[in-house]
């Protein structure tokens, strides 16, 4: 719960966290996007992201449609100094359930721990594929729209935010 005391410095924490290796060697954090929500927690998310930007955290929000990029910004809203990326939700839901139909090691294949202890249970799998695509004509226009198959869409979206977010780095 993002009002409770706390959460936002063990979220700072945890993003700060170095990730040990068997081999000694450690793994950080590069990027992280927090979601500014559909208003409830807005406010805290903006000021959480402030004065981050040099870590590459920053604040979203999602929008769906055709044709919307998977991400787009940085914008400025109104009244706020914070970056704000908007991240094309059809696009990265789309994205995500495509690669993961990919069988052979290569470009675009996801790989995941064979490691119940690192979170990758079947409750995991289920919030990934958590939700159907579908593709209805409105109005002789194409629209998408999600089908709930799993109420737990975490990590489905959680997948689908990094993906944003590695989308920014300046990395080949």
């Amino acid at each position: 719960d993002p009002n409770k005391n706390g959460v936002w410095g063990m979220l700072d924490e945890y993003l700060k966290k170095k990730f040990k290796y068997q081999d000694e060697n450690y793994l950080t954090i590069t990027a992280a996007f927090v979601d500014s929500g559909n208003g409830q927690h807005t406010d805290a998310v903006y000021s959480f992201c402030k004065n981050k930007e040099d870590r590459w955290i920053y604040a979203i929000k999602g929008r769906g449609g055709l044709g919307v990029p998977l991400v787009t910004g940085p914008t400025k809203p109104k009244g706020k100094n914070i970056s704000l990326f908007t991240v094309g939700d059809d696009t990265g839901k789309s994205q995500i359930l495509s690669r993961l139909k990919i069988k052979e090691p290569g470009e675009n294949y996801c790989h995941f721990p064979n490691n119940l202890e690192k979170g990758y249970t079947d409750e995991y799998y289920k919030g990934l594929l958590s939700e159907k695509k579908i593709v209805k004509t409105v109005k002789g226009r194409p629209v998408i729209e999600w089908k709930v198959i799993y109420k737990r869409n975490e990590p489905l979206d959680c997948r689908k935010y990094a993906l944003a977010a590695l989308d920014i780095l300046p990395v080949n």
